[in-house]
């Protein structure tokens, strides 16, 4: 008995997809060979959330790339479509910051995945700093509300001013 039909649909279809992204894969790594260009499967290589944030979703998507690591010199860029212009004005642009960039060759797959990091992302949260006045009577009624370190935090951001 073939294996397919010991399968139900849902597996089977499962397994249609694992074995066209294997598929597209090899291909992509073809075609890196064949351009002299490192190949990279983004679905088991790492990806610096801050690194690919630093190119907005849009330009990534229409340049058909990621920038997957990034520092203030270097950047890894992982591209579908070497000849895209939208990725060689994103690369001019990284080059006149002064960041140097390896170019890495991805399958579209792989960039969907890296793409849906995105939705992942939040930002770091700012965090209250300067000096505080604490009234008597913002004290006193905090102090009878307050039972938790977390309650105590909360309350006293709710009750207290920055000054300018």
């Amino acid at each position: 008995m073939p294996f397919q039909q010991g399968l139900g649909a849902v597996q089977r279809a499962e397994h249609l997809n694992l074995v066209h992204r294997r598929e597209e894969e090899r291909l992509t790594k073809t075609k890196a060979q064949q351009l002299g260009l490192p190949y990279i499967n983004l679905d088991i290589a790492p990806i610096n959330m801050e690194a690919l944030v630093s190119l907005p979703e849009s330009d990534a998507k229409m340049a058909q790339m990621a920038i997957i690591q990034r520092t203030s010199e270097k950047a890894y860029v992982a591209l579908a479509d070497p000849q895209n212009p939208k990725a060689h004005e994103i690369l001019q642009d990284l080059k006149k910051e002064g960041v140097n960039y390896n170019t890495l060759l991805t399958s579209k797959s792989s960039l969907n995945k890296a793409w849906k990091l995105y939705k992942m992302y939040k930002p770091p949260q700012d965090e209250i700093e300067g000096t505080f006045i604490i009234h008597a009577e913002a004290y006193d009624e905090v102090e009878k509300s307050v039972s938790s370190v977390e309650d105590l935090e909360q309350a006293l951001i709710s009750q207290t001013k920055t000054l300018p």
